[in-house]
């Protein structure tokens, strides 16, 4: 049994070790100078370029663009890793407040935090018009995680950059090292790298009996409006995006094998991507069958309010240029199918009315054509064989004559004067009925392909797709000339140009920290810190 003097002894060790453990942690603080923030400001700059990357607003009306961004990203490897290291060197740094290297600093954290913010607020607002609470369940645990853990690592770069002014250098590295050490205990407990790696499962798994996948249930629930499925995606990869920094981070505080990490969370971040990719080409590619289903939702609604047939036309139109946008829609309604002919239009049969749709790839019709002179008007076109139209000859140039099947994206013709269609037609003249001694009493609607399209099927050059790198094979955006490079699986870009496996190999995290963030929640932190201090006071209790 120890003896009354024995606890008399270890009771005033303890107490000197407390009292003088601050004293041992700024020994040992390291000493960061104005050199290496300015080095970390190129890495900083070019993993912060990745995120602008991810949340950058593209004009949705230039389709062809708008598509090129959702499929393609640049490399990957500042995005995490170097990103990371360069966070920490600048943030431990210690700088007074007018210096230019922490301007720098603020400037480039305030553009990036202001995009994703807007990133936030473009979910916010559609969250207030869906019934989010019907699978924002299955994540809402795990986006709080991520989104407090992040705040906690908010409030540690903006103490970082006011501590210069209020502290001397030793007291601010202190300062600092604590609330470090505040954001990995905050991480610890709350889960979060569980909570990332939850998320990454609902975004790239696609097997049932794992997990529900996010992406399905945004195609399902928006029935493949690619606008509003990649603002929901955007957001998904901007929180994956920052729990995998999280993660980061706390691996490099920690003095854990951070280049490992960064390159486990740059395959999660690919995985992702690529996943997200496959949702949209998937919803491109297969809009027909959502097309149908907003067409008969749309006339079902406005047949019930007692809209006539041309606000009707106009009404589906416009739903369809805006979500629908890589072609211009062409619609006409019609009481019945019967007395009418028509080429290229798929027929939507909704209760009372039948509704034609067409469409060409969007874009201007930039060219002439003169069907007068080469007597397209002359000829004799039945209002049921009106195809006999597209053998005319028509003047592209002036000695350049082509068929006129090869510029046509839809025609029609009408027996009767029931229909109602939107836009006004390219070419319009008159049909006959068969037997009625060329009773021109019917008319013919025709529709051009704008020139991007018409190069698919111009006879004298014929339309080639370019090549994609490390095997990548191009695919077609259905008939239009927009393709994407569908890669190899490792490889990414416009066109497969990156490489995987190589972004892992170039990642080196790069922290100046000679000693890892101490855990005073742990015991072993606890016991480490005691057994220093110890040691401490008793070389000062022999001096």
């Amino acid at each position: 049994m120890a003896s009354p003097a024995g606890l008399l002894l270890c009771a005033t060790l303890l107490c000197c070790s407390l009292s003088c453990m601050t004293l041992a942690d700024e020994d040992e603080l390291p000493y960061f100078t104005r050199e290496k923030a300015e080095k970390s400001l190129e890495p900083l700059k070019a993993g912060l370029e990745l995120v602008k990357n991810i949340v950058e607003v593209v004009d949705k009306t230039d389709w062809e663009r708008f598509l090129k961004k959702m499929v393609t990203v640049s490399s990957l490897a500042p995005g995490v890793g170097t990103l990371v290291g360069a966070f920490i060197n600048c943030a431990l740094v210690y700088l007074p407040q007018t210096d230019p290297v922490l301007d720098k600093l603020k400037e480039e954290f305030a553009n990036v935090n202001m995009k994703l913010d807007s990133v936030s607020m473009e979910i916010s607002n559609l969250k207030t018009e869906v019934e989010w609470s019907n699978y924002a369940s299955i994540y809402s645990q795990d986006e709080s995680n991520i989104l407090n853990s992040w705040k906690k690592w908010e409030e540690f770069i903006s103490y970082c950059s006011s501590a210069g002014t209020i502290q001397t250098q030793k007291e601010s590295d202190l300062a600092k090292m604590r609330m470090a050490e505040r954001f990995t205990t905050y991480y610890e407990n709350s889960a979060t790298e569980n909570s990332v790696y939850s998320l990454y499962g609902h975004l790239a798994v696609r097997q049932p009996a794992l997990s529900v996948n996010l992406l399905d249930i945004l195609v399902k629930r928006f029935q493949c409006d690619v606008q509003v499925v990649e603002t929901y995606s955007k957001y998904f990869r901007v929180l994956l995006w920052k729990g995998l920094l999280l993660n980061q981070l706390y691996y490099t505080l920690k003095g854990f094998d951070a280049d490992a990490k960064a390159q486990q969370s740059i395959q999660q971040l690919y995985d992702v991507i690529i996943a997200q990719q496959k949702t949209i080409v998937y919803c491109v590619q297969n809009y027909e069958r959502y097309m149908k289903t907003d067409v008969e939702g749309i006339t079902n609604a406005a047949l019930s309010s007692g809209t006539d047939n041309m606000q009707l036309a106009r009404k589906i139109k416009t739903a369809l240029d805006r979500k629908y946008n890589w072609y211009d829609w062409i619609i006409a309604v019609i009481p019945s199918e019967e007395g009418h002919t028509f080429l290229n239009y798929t027929m939507v049969r909704v209760a009372t009315v039948t509704v034609a749709v067409a469409h060409y790839q969007r874009g201007p019709i930039n060219y002439v054509y003169s069907f007068v002179s080469e007597k397209c008007n002359e000829l004799e076109v039945a209002c049921r064989s009106p195809t006999e139209l597209l053998k005319c000859m028509i003047r592209y140039a002036e000695k350049d004559f082509i068929p006129l099947k090869h510029r046509t994206a839809a025609l029609q013709a009408s027996e009767t004067s029931e229909i109602s269609e939107t836009p006004e037609p390219f070419y319009k003249r008159p049909c006959y009925f068969p037997g009625t001694l060329f009773t021109y009493s019917g008319t013919i609607s025709l529709y051009m392909k704008s020139h991007k399209q018409f190069t698919l099927s111009d006879p004298r050059k014929p339309f080639q797709f370019p090549s994609c790198e490390n095997s990548g094979t191009p695919t077609q955006i259905l008939d239009t000339t927009g393709f994407v490079c569908e890669c190899r699986y490792g490889f990414y870009g416009e066109r497969c140009e990156n490489d995987l496996e190589l972004d892992k190999r170039k990642i080196r995290v790069g922290v100046d920290m000679p000693q890892p963030v101490t855990d005073l929640t742990s015991m072993d932190g606890k016991l480490t810190k005691i057994t220093k201090a110890l040691v401490h006071c008793s070389k000062r209790q022999y001096l």
